[in-house]
């Protein structure tokens, strides 16, 4: 027992070291310098300058920026060096003249560079080729993100009962789920129990209890508790009471752990661009399937994608580059590497060490065993694996290989042995698979063979598998795809043939979609064991919506769908199934009914009722066993910032929106606010970016904030507080006098105004009255006149509620005078 307890303070002691250790740096792959082409300026006489205060346009983009230019009377144009540098526009070797102690370029001097200026619009219209400005460098490893906000200290319980049985009152059982969650800056303590209640008898399951910490930086998380050991290739996934400490990459969601490559396009006028792996962009469907359309406009100049993505088969990547113009341009690659392989460089791992759990629930710990693997891409096209597991009697370790070949798919190989005190000698382990998916045709082969005794230490009583063979086929068919396949598994005499028995089986399906509406789904199987049946199932989905809208908020939506299956009676059986769903105020509804029409008596009739804090349902059915019921509610409590509330059940992370008093009743991704203020939004995926979106229908008159939506990016399990940047905007009519001739009156019409940051103009109208909306407590307005211009700082009064509405008074203010100077 001493030795025992020796080797698990050193097995917990080195996992810490790993801990401290284990951040491997991944570096984008080296870019190729964008080459400038560097050529002498034009020369041209001195001579007397023209000043140009001109808004400038560059390659039929809006710049947004007032640039004075010097124009020569031979024709010739110059700008300011930073001026340049702020279009993006590269200057180095180019000549430059000092004017005033500033360095000037010569427009005329950019070849590829054509300029004119308009001088109705006061605009100096630029049109460049590519390689006349900066690069556009999008790197998909750091593509921006909004950063994982702290989890605030607090607690989570969710709770679920639901009660089974016949109507006589026979087989009569309930089920409680309780999971209480601890989170804050150390870390997420997780735990659940079931109690299941059947004859009397009240029996309690704990399924896990554990312990998570991310490092969200290095990409790895450290458990204590109940976990779950990483498989590699051939081994197996088991539960363990233990340690455990492993690369977890979705710590960060948009990292690349496939191969990756490089394209370069050179784009003058760019409105978006995207990369689609597909033949043809023909309709709008194919060209939503994009890897970074999400990106927005790209800046004019040349592009260059690192880290791409590449992809899931073998075909060509075409990065596509959509012109202002319509016109677009698209560049080609081949493409031979999928998500089998890792990243040249990126390595992969987990520790584990601990006792094996008997079951997946309950306390029956036993044996203490400790596993490790380790992946590691070598180049772009190797990837190789150890994996290794010790127990008291036995141990087991082998490698793996995983290479891409060009037009014939990914190859794995692996190669293990096991033995122990309790084995003859060294079991084997053998396995290789080929996979491969083209732009419309994949297949898969796949063998693995075990000699006899072959035992793994965390799957000491698993079945003796002899040999498992599986073979598919993916084809296109008539609206969608056909797939056959072949799968046999043999076993040893005396294996144990419940966990894993003998079978061998054909099977084939077809799954296609008409109309954009209507789904269909076929699958057969045949046995091919001592005992043959065949099954075959259909089912044909056709939805379609009643009532369009009722109400502020109601929708209804019904959805048929028959279903025919064949057992291994060779019964057949057709049940015809209609749902409805549809939404009263907070409250969302669904009922669904299913009646056999041919083969048997079966009937059934479900239904849900989603409140923002708690779930119901209920189901009853009636067939040949006789009839049966099931109802249950679930939900959950959080305490978070101070507060204790109620919501529907939480499954991942969460986020308490505080909005203030003033935004009672307003939803947040669809949950009303309370009478403080805040709201409880469930079900943020963690470490991704997750919308919170403010529904402008339910804010107060005169309310707008600054923004109606923000992202939350949550920690695993926890909860963050999230205060949006709200501010009262309200609306003014203010009053504009001019000076003309020393005499004050009012600004006539034509005068406008502009505020700052807004590109819009608020026109003044009869008696010099100007009407803005949308504006803060304190907002300076540009006033544009015939003679000139001034500015105008406004201080709004304190808001008067007009109405139960929260309405606000609209205040009248001035006259200010405008003569040139700041009042």
């Amino acid at each position: 027992m001493r030795s025992l307890t020796i080797a698990c303070h050193s097995g917990v002691a080195f996992l810490l070291l790993c801990w401290a250790s284990s951040a491997a740096a991944i570096q984008p792959p080296a870019r190729s310098p964008v080459r400038v082409i560097s050529l002498e300026a034009e020369p041209c006489e001195q001579a007397p300058l023209t000043e140009l205060l001109l808004d400038t346009i560059v390659n039929a983009s809006a710049t947004r920026q007032e640039i004075i230019y010097l124009q020569r009377p031979c024709g010739g144009v110059m700008a300011r060096v930073k001026d340049l540098s702020a279009l993006r526009i590269l200057t180095q070797g180019r000549p430059t003249v000092l004017v005033s102690g500033e360095p000037y370029v010569l427009l005329n001097a950019f070849p590829g560079l054509r300029f004119y200026i308009d001088e109705t619009r006061a605009q100096m219209v630029m049109e460049g080729e590519p390689f006349i400005f900066m690069p556009t460098i999008i790197d998909m490893d750091a593509l921006p993100s909004a950063p994982t906000l702290p989890a605030a200290n607090g607690a989570l319980f969710n709770y679920g009962v639901f009660a089974f049985g016949d109507f006589d009152g026979s087989n009569r059982q309930t089920l409680q789920n309780y999971q209480l969650t601890l989170f804050g800056t150390p870390g997420v303590l997780d735990s659940q129990v079931l109690l299941l209640e059947a004859q009397d008898h009240l029996q309690p399951f704990r399924t896990f209890t554990t312990f998570t910490r991310d490092h969200e930086s290095r990409m790895v998380s450290l458990r204590a508790g109940d976990i779950y050991s990483r498989s590699g290739v051939w081994g197996a996934v088991r539960p363990m009471g233990g340690v455990q400490i492993a690369r977890n990459f979705a710590l960060r969601p948009t990292l690349i752990t496939s191969p990756v490559t490089t394209l370069d396009v050179a784009v003058r006028r760019v409105s978006a661009l995207s990369v689609n792996g597909s033949s043809l962009f023909q309709n709008p469907e194919e060209m939503g399937a994009l890897y970074f359309g999400n990106l927005g406009t790209v800046p004019y100049g040349p592009v260059e994608v690192v880290n791409l993505p590449a992809g899931y088969s073998n075909r060509r990547l075409r990065l596509r580059a959509q012109q202002a113009d319509g016109a677009p341009q698209v560049d080609l690659q081949s493409d031979y590497y999928s998500l089998g392989l890792l990243r040249e460089g990126l390595r992969d791992f987990s520790y584990e060490l601990g006792l094996n759990r008997r079951d997946f629930i309950g306390d029956q710990y036993q044996n203490l065993v400790g596993s490790a693997t380790e992946r590691k891409g070598l180049t772009q096209w190797l990837t190789v694996e150890g994996h290794a597991e010790v127990g008291e009697q036995r141990q087991a370790g082998g490698f793996a290989l995983s290479s891409a070949l060009p037009f014939v798919g990914v190859l794995e190989t692996s190669l293990a042995g096991s033995g122990g005190a309790d084995a003859s000698g060294i079991s084997r382990q053998w396995s290789a698979s080929l996979v491969n998916v083209y732009e419309r045709f994949g297949y898969r082969l796949s063998y693995q063979h075990f000699t006899r005794g072959f035992v793994l230490p965390t799957y000491e009583d698993g079945a003796r598998t002899r040999d498992v063979t599986q073979a598919s086929v993916s084809l296109p068919g008539p609206g969608g795809s056909l797939f056959v396949g072949y799968s046999a598994r043999r076993t040893y005499p005396g294996a144990n043939s419940s966990r894993n028995p003998e079978s061998r089986f054909l099977f084939a399906g077809y799954s296609a979609s008409f109309l954009r509406r209507i789904s269909l789904s076929l699958f057969a199987a045949r046995s091919l064991g001592e005992q043959q049946d065949t099954s075959i199932s259909a089912a044909i989905s056709i939805p379609f919506t009643l009532f369009q809208s009722i109400g502020e908020q109601g929708r209804y939506a019904t959805q048929a769908q028959v279903a025919i299956n064949q057992d291994n009676r060779q019964d057949t059986r057709a049940d015809l199934q209609l749902g409805k769903s549809f939404v009263r105020g907070d409250n969302i509804y669904t009922v669904d009914a299913a009646q056999s029409v041919m083969g048997s008596e079966f009937t059934a009739l479900r239904g849900t009722w989603l409140h923002p804090k708690l779930s119901v349902s209920a189901q009853a059915t009636r067939g040949l066993n006789g009839s049966a019921y099931s109802v249950g509610g679930a939900g959950s409590v959080a305490w978070l910032g101070g507060r204790v509330l109620a919501s529907r059940p939480i499954g991942s992370s969460f986020a308490l929106v505080r909005l203030g008093e003033d935004y009672a009743g307003t939803r947040v991704n669809g949950v009303p606010a309370d009478a403080k203020g805040d709201v409880l939004v469930p079900d943020l995926a963690a470490y991704v970016d997750t919308p919170v979106q403010l529904d402008p229908r339910q804010l107060p008159l005169s309310f707008q904030p600054e923004s109606l939506s923000l992202t939350a990016r949550a920690p695993y399990r926890s909860g963050v507080l999230l205060t949006p940047k709200l501010a009262l905007r309200r609306d003014a009519l203010v009053t504009i006098h001019v000076l003309e001739d020393g005499i004050e009156r009012a600004a006539p019409t034509g005068t406008f105004a502009r505020i700052q940051d807004r590109d819009e103009d608020f026109p003044v109208g009869d008696d010099g009255q100007l009407y803005v909306y949308g504006i803060g407590e304190v907002t300076e307005l540009r006033v544009a006149t015939r003679d000139g211009g001034c500015l105008i700082k406004l201080v709004l009064p304190p808001p008067q509620q007009m109405s139960a509405e929260s309405a606000y008074d609209i205040p009248e203010m001035g006259p200010y005078v405008c003569n040139g100077a700041q009042p």
